[in-house]
Formats: C-alpha cells, sequence, structure tokens
C-alpha cells in the first residue's frame, strides 16, 4: 500500500533511493533547511521521484519515427517491399525503451539530489564544529 512520507532526517532520505516507489505523497521537512529551501528541494525531489519517463519515450519514439522514414526512403530507392510490422516493431521498442531509460535517468538523478542534501547536513555539522 503507498504511503505518504514526512521527511525530516538523513535517514528518512535514504527511503527515497529504492527502485520501488512506495509513497503517493512526499513532503520535506528537514530541520538543516529553512522553509523556502525544504520547499525548493521538495519539488526537486518530487519531480524525479514521480517522474514516468513520458518525455525520454517521446523523444525515442521520435527516433523511431525519423529511422522508419529514413527506411522507407532506403528502401523505396531500392524497390524492396516494406516491412510493416518491422516499422510498428520499431516504434514500439523504441517507445519501451525510451520509457525505460527515462525512469532510470529520473532515479540517477534523485539519487543525486539526496546525495546533495546530504552533503548539505555534513557541510553544517562541519561548519558549525
Amino acid at each position: 500500500m503507498k504511503k505518504e512520507i514526512s521527511i525530516n532526517s538523513m535517514e528518512q532520505l535514504y527511503e527515497l533511493k529504492s527502485i520501488l516507489k512506495p509513497f503517493k505523497k512526499i513532503e520535506l521537512k528537514l530541520p538543516y533547511l529553512n522553509d523556502l529551501q525544504n520547499q525548493t528541494w521538495e519539488k526537486l525531489v518530487k519531480k524525479e521521484y514521480f517522474s514516468c519517463g513520458c518525455t525520454t519515450g517521446s523523444y525515442f519514439v521520435g527516433i523511431g519515427i525519423l529511422l522508419t522514414i529514413i527506411y522507407l526512403v532506403y528502401m523505396s530507392t531500392f524497390e524492396i517491399p516494406i516491412s510493416v510490422k518491422m516499422i510498428i516493431a520499431l516504434v514500439v521498442g523504441m517507445a519501451i525503451l525510451g520509457k525505460l531509460f527515462g525512469l532510470l535517468f529520473a532515479h540517477i538523478r534523485l539519487l543525486r539530489i539526496v546525495q546533495s542534501l546530504l552533503y548539505l547536513r555534513l557541510n553544517q555539522v562541519y561548519e558549525s564544529a
């Protein structure tokens, strides 16, 4: 069951690093950040955490369509029959591949955001010592 999380400690930040997405709502309330900083970082976290990979998927579909056009022009030049199944497989395959890459890249960006938040905390501890 999906749940909500209000992150107010470094340990809770680690819960976001999971590949599985168990949270439906995320709220950032880190004590070492002010309200505006918490809101700014929360937007970044939510953007990557709830990313669906659709933008990257659409880019890959565009590339698939471009490859299809090149394929059609090439095949019509040599009068070779065009396989509609191959064209559909290429575009669908590119969409799936793009979605997977989009999800992977979003997860990597989320890991970097979590790492940045951890470094912020460590820098504040270091500076106050």
